[in-house]
């Protein structure tokens, strides 16, 4: 395994947008320092997996980018992501992966290999321009108001709360569906990415938690409620 290696592509008088290519293939990030057009804006760094875990924020800046890749299953995305998480890193990310992976782990995009540079590159300013609007986003949940941005939620009583990273993905997969119900094992493929015999109260844990945070009564759930295909958000009570 190789040791972190740093690549820039920088000139005079620019500010560049920082990438971090998480990937154990030399071969990868090399072609990707090749094909980049050095008028582009930004700065190319690649950190192994195993770097990735022992590093701290002491290492580098943090980036305003994550790539990871090649992937072959979304377990590997969720180890990265616990490590990222140790790092106190809540960033975009896009993950490079081969075809054979299908599940959705909350990246902010997923480009199948083999790609061309100029797609690599758009998928960098989709990334950053979908960071961009996000932030001023605001969500309406009964009578809560959450900021996804900000991962800030003010529910009805005018109480204040930043949500964990989970909670604030299931809340986003809870929203999306509209008013649908999202299975326990839908939200562990999708999320954690494994199957729900993995653990069994994993959903559970987070959903009392949001429960907390989003309900006047938590013991008598309005907004965050279970019914017999799983959990699903009241938007307009």
């Amino acid at each position: 395994m190789y040791s972190r290696q740093p690549f820039t592509l920088m000139w005079s008088g620019k500010k560049l947008t920082h990438v971090l290519l998480i990937s154990d293939s030399e071969a990868l990030a090399t072609t990707l320092l090749e094909q980049m057009n050095p008028g582009a804006d930004f700065r190319l760094e690649w950190m192994s997996t195993v770097d990735i875990k022992s590093a701290s924020n002491a290492a580098g800046a943090i980036p305003d980018i994550l790539v990871t890749g090649i992937l072959h299953s979304s377990q590997e995305a969720v180890v990265i992501n616990r490590s990222l998480r140790h790092l106190g890193w809540d960033l975009p990310m896009i993950i490079i992966a081969d075809r054979g992976f299908e599940a959705d782990v909350g990246a902010s995009i997923v480009m199948q290999a083999p790609f061309r540079c100029s797609q690599f590159l758009k998928m960098i300013n989709s990334a950053l321009v979908s960071v961009a609007t996000e932030r001023d986003m605001l969500w309406m949940i009964s009578d809560c108001k959450y900021y996804p941005g900000e991962k800030q939620l003010v529910n009805g009583a005018n109480a204040i709360f930043r949500l964990t990273e989970k909670e604030a993905a299931i809340l986003a997969r809870l929203y999306k569906a509209d008013g649908e119900s999202v299975s326990r094992e839908e939200l562990l493929r999708d999320l954690w990415g494994y199957h729900a015999e993995a653990e069994t109260h994993t959903v559970e844990t987070h959903i009392y938690r949001l429960r907390q945070k989003l309900e006047p009564d938590p013991a008598q759930a309005s907004i965050l409620v279970t019914d017999t295909n799983g959990y699903r958000l009241n938007l307009d009570l």
